[in-house]
Order: structure tokens, then sequence, then C-alpha cells
């Protein structure tokens, strides 16, 4: 599936260049700057439309749906108005090398969308398809040759459809950089007493930010009495954060926040629970593992993992 991801986005630049080729410069150029516009306008009317619902699917096809739809309204104008300015033109040679500018340009605009767009749907898309964007050559040559400075554009509709209102930490394309090779690890839990004596100490994090109308939900655990460790983006923007324990709700505030390694610690007086213990060593290549928690924000689940390397 990764070739044919490779394969559409060479058939897509391949079609831009013949549209470009007809259309022109002035047509091109125009719908690249109806397409941009689309791009940024998508990303402010979206998050008003997804908070239309609470599901993290229909939010996601709504956000889609909204830059799609806003993209193609942006383009169509441009095009439109680029269209008008071309059949002005009564000279072949000028035609011609409006052609060739116009092909160029559509090539290179194509490219640059492909990319932005790519960025989100390969962060966020699971399965087949979401693998599919991650494992694509094309699409890794791109974002490493796209300046930094261009990131902030789909890192924004990254985070716009990420639960976690956060945009990837590490690149879809980059992954950790090892080289590593493991053995894929046990289906199941093999030590579930285990489980069950660490379960009150892995705790569902619940926080609210009013200014962006989101709840933000993921896990920690108990590391101190009354001390929590979760990740930084579970708490980000929170006016107030609460701990689902095996005990009830408790409210609890944040006392230490780091976004650049997305560690926060949330202080909850009187929590009541057992800090989870330390290892005596730290975890090295091959160590198998237990993960605790709650994935999407659903029920506690504990599945098994093998460690590959350290980021």
């Amino acid at each position: 599936m990764t070739l044919a991801v490779d394969i559409l986005i060479v058939i897509a630049v391949l079609l831009a260049v013949r549209v470009g080729w007809r259309q022109g410069a002035f047509t091109a150029v125009l719908a690249a700057v109806g397409v941009i516009a689309g791009l940024v306008l998508g990303t402010a009317v979206a998050p008003l439309v997804m908070q239309l619902t609470d599901q993290a699917a229909l939010r996601f096809l709504l956000a889609i749906g909204v830059l799609i739809l806003l993209v193609g309204l942006g383009q169509l104008v441009g095009a439109s108005i680029g269209a008008a300015l071309r059949d002005r033109m009564r000279t072949r040679s000028g035609q011609r090398v409006d052609s060739s500018v116009g092909a160029v340009f559509q090539a290179v605009a194509a490219i640059v969308v492909i990319w932005l767009v790519s960025l989100p749907l390969a962060s966020n898309l699971g399965g087949q398809p979401g693998e599919a964007l991650r494992s694509s050559r094309i699409l890794s040559g791109l974002n490493s040759a796209a300046p930094s400075q261009l990131s902030a554009l789909p890192n924004g509709v990254a985070a716009m459809l990420n639960e976690s209102g956060l945009p990837p930490l590490v690149s879809p394309w980059e992954g950790s950089g090892s080289t590593v090779q493991v053995d894929a690890p046990a289906q199941d839990v093999d030590d579930p007493e285990m489980v069950e004596r660490l379960r009150p100490s892995v705790i569902h994090v619940l926080g609210d930010a009013e200014a962006c109308s989101r709840r933000l939900m993921g896990s920690g655990f108990v590391t101190a009495q009354d001390y929590v460790i979760t990740n930084a983006h579970v708490v980000a923007g929170t006016d107030k954060v609460r701990l689902d324990t095996v005990l009830g709700l408790k409210d609890a505030d944040v006392v230490y926040y780091n976004p650049d390694v997305d560690i926060a610690v949330l202080h909850s007086p009187e929590l009541g629970i057992e800090p989870l213990p330390w290892a005596e060593q730290p975890a090295v290549t091959g160590d198998d593992a237990v993960v605790l928690g709650f994935p999407q924000s659903g029920p506690f689940n504990a599945g098994m993992a093998r460690i590959r390397d350290r980021l």
C-alpha cells in the first residue's frame, strides 16, 4: 500500500503540471493563493465545527470535511479570477510563457499542498492508510526537504485533529531514528495478578480547558504520596484538573509542567492511593513491559510491549 501512496503522489503532481500548462501562470498562482487561504481559514473554522460533537471519529471527519470544502472553494475562486486575466492575453508567445510558468508553479504548489495535508493525516490516521502514509518515501523526502519554518501550518492542523490538542511530538516520518530490531511482544499479559495489584495506582486524568472548549483526557500514575505524573499535553491550557481513581473523583493542581519533554506533575491532597513502585534498574532493549492506562480515554487496559530503544 505504501507504493500505491507514492504512485498516487506522482500522478497528482503530473496532473498538476498538465493543469498548470493548460491554465497558465495567472490561474495557477491565484488558485494556489486560494488554496492557502482556504487552509488558513479552515484551521480557524474547523475547531468551531468540531465542537458540535464529542465523538473523536466524527470530529475528525468534520474537520477534514471543512478543510476540503474551504480549500476547494479557495481554489475555485482563485482559478476563476486567473482564467479571466489569461483570456486578456492576445499573443501566442505570451500564452506559451504563461503556460510554462503555470506548469512549474502548479507542480510546486501541488507538492506543497500534499506535504501540508499529509502531516496531520499521517499523525492521526490509524490502520493501513496511516501506516502507508508514514512509510511513504516521497512524503519522508518532502518532510526532510521542507524548511522548518513552514511546519507551523501542518502542525496546527495536526493539533486540531489530535484529541490532545497538540501537534505530534515526533514527526511521523522521523520516528526514533533507531534501527534496533526486537521480537514482537507477547499477545497476553503473563502476570495478571501484578496488573490487579498495580491497577489502583494508574489514574485517569481529566482536564477542562474552557478557553478552547475542550476536555483533555489521558493516563497518569501515582509517583509519590498525593502526587501524580502525567503527560503535559493532557493538562495543557486547563482550568480544572480532576483524577478519576478507584476511590472516586479527586481534584488536582498542576505543580510542574514541562511541554518540552511532555511531562506534568499533579498534586491532589489526601489522594489516599499507594505510589507505583519504581524499577530498581532502567529498562534496556529487548526487555518485556506492560503498558497500563486508558487508551483513547476508554476503559482501563493492560497491554504487553517490548523495549526497542530510547528516544
